[in-house]
């Protein structure tokens, strides 16, 4: 079943820059490259996991999401989701390239 063997701490320590190759092996079985039309998009397990990311032109990771129901207990940056604001300032002081207050 797709999604069966998604590496989500895999998934947590990607960044943007790296590979496809990258993203395609925290994806197992749930990785499919995007089709033109979505634009690098790739969303196969945003239902499943809550995690989806956007390829450039150059088939590296332009960015990623982590939303529910990405695993809480799984970290991105030492944040996790549910946490509150004052814990994830705690970590990563305001400031830092991330906007605390917005889905993390």
């Amino acid at each position: 079943m797709i999604g069966q063997d998604v590496d989500v701490v895999a998934l947590a320590a990607l960044r943007p820059g790296a590979s496809a190759d990258a993203l395609a092996a925290a994806m197992g079985a749930g990785w499919t490259a995007p089709l033109p039309h979505e634009e690098g998009w790739v969303k196969a397990v945003a239902l499943t996991h809550g995690f989806t990311a956007r390829l450039d032109v150059n088939s590296r990771v332009a960015t990623l999401d982590f939303q529910a129901p990405f695993p809480s207990a799984t970290t991105v940056l030492g944040l996790h989701l549910g946490m509150s604001p004052d814990a994830a300032k705690a970590i990563i002081p305001a400031g830092r390239g991330i906007p605390l207050g917005q889905a993390l």
